[in-house]
């Protein structure tokens, strides 16, 4: 959950956000909020989404956003 909104948000969760044709294979789902990721462009056609302790959580093709999601679920 998100310290500072409404507590109904919880259901709105972060997600990495490939390329629309990609997404539908490769859409995440993270635990942490989106402004604790950072994004890494490695060129044009691909990108590391790293969590704050350093791991990396999504590598692969396209580019790619850390996002909180517009729907719930």
């Amino acid at each position: 959950m998100y310290p500072d909104d409404d507590p109904l948000n919880v259901l709105h969760p972060t997600l990495v956000r490939p390329p629309l044709w990609a997404r539908m294979w490769a859409e995440k789902v993270l635990p942490l909020r989106p402004e604790d990721y950072r994004v890494v462009h490695i060129g044009p056609h691909w990108t590391r989404v790293f969590a704050p302790d350093g791991e990396v959580v999504y590598d692969t093709v396209g580019p790619a956003e850390v996002i909180r999601s517009n729907a719930p679920f």
